[in-house]
């Protein structure tokens, strides 16, 4: 490339106009870029791993899943969606199988091809804080799409004189976004507890794993460095001597 740039080393047919070495440093370029990138791609593409679709919407749920959990106030949930004249709210209220826990239900989707439906913020904390490995993946995940939103709200007397004053605060710490920070935090905090909480249960583990392998079958302790730190004084004592002898017929030969 360098001497096709310069001009030198080419044959004579090839001509040295400047236009015709500008129009091969380009043609080069461009090789090299669409090279480059090109095996990059091939190269990421057969690399990383592929995984399979996973359902996002209530109608891939409905499609994929086998049962859906719901905590016990779910009845009427399941009421509501196989009374609608919707074909797809029937099929939901018809999978749908009250009286699960958030835990037992998340353990479910585990095991079985079902999906549990709660409180997103919920289901959030309860995946990082039971259901998160050392390295902070997880086989669970909350999809995208909502069922049905679930607003909340502070329970006060009917005609409250307070209330004007109440919604202007919440009012202002939404609009302030205190709430997603303090939100954001709890994860972030419930993350590092749950993956601190695993590296020690894996720790624990190995050194049980560890206390195990110093024992044969038969409950003989295995050979340690202890055991055979005498052949290595003995082998340090002739080192030592040899080193004595050789130094002596140096000495004697001078």
């Amino acid at each position: 490339m360098v001497g096709m740039l310069l001009g030198q080393n080419l044959p004579r047919r090839v001509s040295y106009t400047s236009s015709s070495r500008v129009l091969v440093a380009a043609w080069l370029v461009f090789a090299l870029i669409l090279g480059l990138a090109y095996r990059g791609n091939l190269t990421a593409s057969l690399t990383l791993p592929k995984y399979p679709p996973r359902p996002e919407t209530l109608m891939e749920i409905v499609d994929h899943v086998n049962m859906i959990t719901i905590p016990s106030y779910g009845t009427s949930f399941r009421e509501f969606y196989s009374d609608s004249e919707s074909l797809l709210f029937q099929t939901l209220g018809n999978l749908m199988s009250p009286g699960t826990s958030l835990t037992e239900g998340l353990k479910r989707t585990l095991e079985k091809r079902s999906s549990h439906i709660d409180a997103r913020k919920n289901i959030q904390y309860e995946i990082l804080d039971k259901f998160t490995e050392e390295d902070g993946s997880t086989p669970l995940y909350v999809t995208r799409g909502s069922i049905s939103p679930t607003p909340s709200g502070w329970p006060i007397p009917h005609d409250a004189p307070y209330k004007a004053q109440l919604d202007r605060l919440i009012v202002a710490i939404l609009e302030a976004g205190l709430y997603d920070t303090w939100t954001a935090e709890l994860m972030r905090e419930t993350k590092l507890r749950s993956q601190r909480r695993q590296r020690q249960r894996h720790t624990a583990g190995h050194e049980g794993k560890a206390q195990q392998r110093t024992k044969t079958e038969d409950g003989l302790p295995t050979l340690t460095i202890n055991h055979t730190q005498g052949a290595f004084i003995l082998l340090l004592l002739g080192l030592v001597f040899n080193t004595l002898v050789f130094s002596s017929e140096i000495l004697c030969k001078i």
